[in-house]
């Protein structure tokens, strides 16, 4: 079934570094909790925040089980439709997702801010900047 999946590891360079990615700390990730998903991860030039895009054959809806996820946003960007949300167990607001359909099923885009000591960052506005310059390179 994993073979069926859009590989976020293939995103061309020239995208991650228009993203302001460093193109050099790739790293393809798995995930004993999610095993089907395909994950991708790197870090912000700046190392202020890492980006995770995972691809999977469940669809946003199945993935968005009540009670789950919080700060829920349904919007359109480009044409497609996503899905801007938190996790409830990240309590100090560290993570922000986009996740949006795809022929699979879908593909989900998790920013991880790494500024620990500090309140001075907004996961869901970074999402959103990476939403922007890579949504349009997804299947």
């Amino acid at each position: 079934m994993a073979d069926a999946l859009w590989d976020p590891c293939s995103l061309p360079e020239s995208k991650i570094s228009a993203a302001a990615l460093d193109t050099s700390t790739k790293k393809r990730l798995t995930n004993p909790d999610r095993p089907t998903w395909r994950m991708c991860q790197w870090q912000a030039i700046d190392r202020s925040f890492e980006l995770v895009i995972g691809t999977s054959t469940r669809t946003i809806d199945d993935l968005l089980e009540p009670g789950t996820f919080q700060d829920l946003r349904r919007t359109e960007y480009y044409g497609r439709q996503v899905v801007l949300y938190r996790s409830v167990q990240d309590t100090h607001k560290r993570t922000c997702n986009i996740g949006t359909p795809a022929p699979f099923g879908s593909t989900e885009l998790a920013v991880r801010t790494t500024k620990i000591q500090t309140d001075a960052f907004d996961s869901c506005a970074d999402v959103q900047r990476m939403g922007a310059a890579l949504l349009t390179s997804l299947p």
